[in-house]
């Protein structure tokens, strides 16, 4: 998969920020950085002379795209160093196709495509294109990617790890409902037309937005940030509350190392019988339902450790990395198929070592 989706699929929220002036989108983008998003999209089609070198498109830590309204502004997007640029459909273009163009070298950002010759979204020299299907609705008939009927999303055109690529707006919660209905099988960097935390706050019930990105065709939902002035630093920290309510952490357990014989027994018949739980004996440590584990022989952390529990671990992981932890590799569990679901972070927090888990059915 393309370097850049396979970032914005591990975060799973594409930050669109839009602003007047250069300076404040640019503050925008730092905070961004600094909050540990990966990517980032600036959005110039309302600016009147869209010029990507106004804005500094290389920054530490984050891949920066631009959004742009035709060929033209991809090209010299594309050559000015943006890492993609995702061109709005054209007028009166039916279905609405828009576009958002990689590189061909991604090491080269300056080798950038010309305008396809024949109207479809062929790059030169075979940089990948992702389409813009337009309405959930054209995503979904016969429940198959395949089926599209959008002329520039044949699978050879379009193809990212041989599979094709869609982008679908979210306009609100009936969209949302209408995606997680159906089954799509591409990559669907998707994009939102509404403010993030009124879209999150607007749905009766916030599990829809984590289905939706746990889909297998979906790969990130593009959330719009209307960047003001004085204030990036915030809307970055409330844009990354969201990215963090996506992964759908939750306590999993809690470990209580024993300090002398018998008081594993002790520390769990306790808390069943505080919490009104089972109370479970086993060899190696002693259990209060499933919330609580009493170690007999000690284990990791000098008070105990804490179990977290993800949608998806991979994306779980990589956002703790981003915002700044790392994790002991040797600490890896693996299901009976062996895929990772268990990792320990490489330092304590409070004396407790703290482990991320795959959540069941996940």
């Amino acid at each position: 998969m393309n370097t850049i989706l396979t970032k914005m699929k591990l975060c799973g929220v594409l930050p669109c920020v839009r602003a007047e002036r250069a300076e404040t989108l640019a503050n925008a983008l730092e905070a961004l950085a600094s909050q540990g998003f990966p990517c980032a999209e600036a959005d110039m089609t309302a600016w009147r002379y869209p010029d990507p070198g106004a804005i500094p498109l290389e920054r530490a830590g984050i891949e920066i795209g631009v959004r742009v309204r035709d060929w033209a502004e991809a090209r010299q997007a594309l050559r000015t160093g943006a890492r993609w640029a995702t061109i709005l459909p054209g007028p009166g273009e039916t279905p609405p196709v828009g576009r958002m163009l990689f590189p061909a070298d991604s090491a080269n950002p300056a080798h950038a495509p010309a305008p396809p010759a024949d109207g479809h979204s062929r790059g030169r020299d075979g940089q990948p294109v992702v389409c813009d299907a337009g309405t959930p609705e054209t995503m979904r008939p016969n429940n198959s990617v395949e089926a599209m009927p959008i002329r520039d999303c044949a699978a050879a055109e379009t193809s990212v790890s041989g599979l094709p690529v869609a982008v679908v707006p979210i306009r609100d919660c009936a969209d949302v409902e209408t995606l997680a209905s159906g089954r799509l099988d591409a990559e669907i960097p998707m994009r939102g037309c509404a403010d993030a935390q009124t879209l999150v706050q607007g749905c009766t019930d916030p599990e829809r937005t984590r289905r939706l990105l746990a889909l297998p065709g979906v790969a990130a939902v593009r959330w719009p940030l209307a960047a003001l002035p004085g204030k990036a630093g915030e809307q970055a920290e409330n844009l990354k509350r969201v990215w963090a309510l996506t992964l759908g952490f939750s306590l999993a357990h809690i470990g209580i190392n024993s300090t002398r014989a018998g008081e594993s027994e002790e520390i769990a018949q306790s808390f069943a019988t505080l919490l009104g739980m089972p109370y479970t004996p086993g060899p190696a440590s002693d259990y209060a339902g499933t919330l609580v584990e009493a170690m007999k022989a000690g284990g990791r952390g000098a008070h105990g450790h804490i179990g977290i529990q993800t949608d998806c671990l991979e994306r779980g992981m990589y956002f703790a990395t981003r915002s700044g932890f790392a994790f002991d590799p040797d600490s890896r569990k693996n299901d009976a198929s062996g895929r990772a679901i268990l990792y320990y972070l490489d330092r304590e927090i409070g004396g407790f070592a703290i482990h991320l888990l795959q959540r069941q059915g996940g």
